[in-house]
């Protein structure tokens, strides 16, 4: 039994004093973003539904579209992404959307109850 306690609280010493400790090491200074801008070429990019541009460059960084075109310069240090023969189209996905989407008609409902199946 003294064993037994021993162990314990031995186990209980030594996992607290590793929750104690403090991982955490907050960065003081300025802290730099090396946010390298993606670039998309040699797909053809459909900006809206008039406007095609065959073989175009698309680049983006982060979360926003910095330039698009045909003869656009590609920034130093940019990921390359080789879409030939791949198609862009501008989207916006809105998950719990019931546009356009035809509703199941309801069959015709009775008026009273039924009582009896119409299954023989």
């Amino acid at each position: 039994m003294k064993r037994y306690l021993l162990f314990v609280s031995c186990f209980f010493v030594v996992f607290l004093s590793n929750a104690q400790n403090n991982n955490y090491s907050p960065h003081f200074g300025i802290k730099e973003k090396a946010e390298f801008p993606e670039v998309f070429i040699n797909g053809t990019i459909h900006v809206n539904e008039n406007t095609i541009i065959e073989n175009g460059i698309l680049i983006v960084k982060g979360n926003r579209i910095i330039e698009m075109g045909e003869n656009i310069s590609i920034p130093k240090g940019a990921i390359i992404h080789d879409l030939t023969g791949q198609f862009i189209y501008p989207s916006f996905i809105e998950l719990y959307s019931d546009l356009n989407i035809s509703k199941e008609k309801s069959k015709e409902k009775l008026k009273k109850p039924q009582y009896k199946t119409s299954k023989k």
